[in-house]
């Protein structure tokens, strides 16, 4: 298959968005979703709870797991999105601190080692 076919099979395969393609939308919409990362981020930082980024996700304490979503959801719509589902994708339990974050990372990392 040469390239150009390669192309043209993407193409024809995404029919329905293949107008887009080489427009450059696709960097505006991944800044977009940065901007939307850092203001979760943000706000989290801000409340004192840990969250992590992971792809298109965050990790929190499941505590969290109603408000989180409702904070990213309000974050988008402020950054111009007339919708964002968000839906929680994993749980699982954890057993160690929970609540808010009052240590620096080293003394958190100690406390965990010495605990285990």
């Amino acid at each position: 298959m040469t390239w150009p076919d390669f192309l043209k099979g993407i193409a024809d395969h995404h029919s329905g968005i293949a107008n887009y393609f080489y427009t450059g939308i696709g960097k505006n919409l991944q800044r977009l979703e940065a901007n939307i990362t850092e203001a979760v981020l943000l706000k989290m930082t801000g409340m004192q709870q840990p969250c992590l980024p992971l792809h298109d996700s965050f990790i929190t304490y499941e505590t969290l797991g109603e408000e989180l979503p409702l904070l990213m959801e309000q974050i988008a719509r402020d950054h111009g999105l007339k919708s964002a589902p968000v839906k929680e994708a994993y749980t699982s339990k954890y057993d160690g601190p929970t609540g808010f974050v009052s240590m620096d990372i080293e003394t958190a990392l100690d406390e965990l080692r010495e605990r285990d």
